[in-house]
């Protein structure tokens, strides 16, 4: 790598910089933000599939 380190050109910067913007919208960075916003929806999910199987043994439904 280091034969080229200083012979790139104009059009490679220019495709560097497609190719990266490209990953980033097809591979967008996991931030922990994310991470925690997945686990609160999960939880709700959980608590809410809990509730109503809580509702249908009360309505004798289960």
């Amino acid at each position: 790598m280091a034969k080229f380190e200083n012979e790139t050109t104009y059009e490679d910067e220019a495709r560097l910089h497609l190719l990266t913007a490209r990953l980033r919208r097809l591979a967008p960075r996991v931030t922990v933000e994310s991470v925690n916003a997945l686990k609160a929806a999960a939880d709700t999910i959980e608590n809410a599939s809990s509730e109503l199987e809580a509702m249908k043994r009360r309505l004798g439904l289960a």
